[in-house]
């Protein structure tokens, strides 16, 4: 069964813009402003203090895998500071992997 080019075990790099992209899209649905990133995690900075330090490092780490910089361990790290963030500011629970088979 072939995997979804956007999946993890698919294609890391590819999972990684899409964990970028989704949540620039749902932080924008939610009323904050788009554009500078500075900008945006001092506006985040203000409900979510917890979470500025997850969207610096996932941040940082989608924009060395655009330039080929990023290993396969810094992906996954970012997946997880990712699904923290997916947790913290849009109040979605991501269930893990011992969840999911449980």
């Amino acid at each position: 069964m072939a995997e979804h080019p956007g999946t993890f075990r698919g294609g890391p790099p590819g999972a990684i813009l899409l964990a970028d992209t989704f949540l620039d899209e749902a932080l924008s649905a939610c009323g904050y402003p788009a554009g500078d990133f500075e900008q945006r995690v001092t506006d985040i900075s203000v409900e979510h203090p917890q979470a500025v330090e997850d969207y610096r490092i996932a941040h940082s780490v989608a924009r060395r895998n655009v330039l080929g910089e990023a290993s396969t361990e810094d992906l996954r790290k970012a997946m997880r500071h990712y699904r923290n963030l997916h947790e913290d500011l849009l109040e979605i629970h991501v269930p893990q992997r011992e969840e999911v088979y449980s």
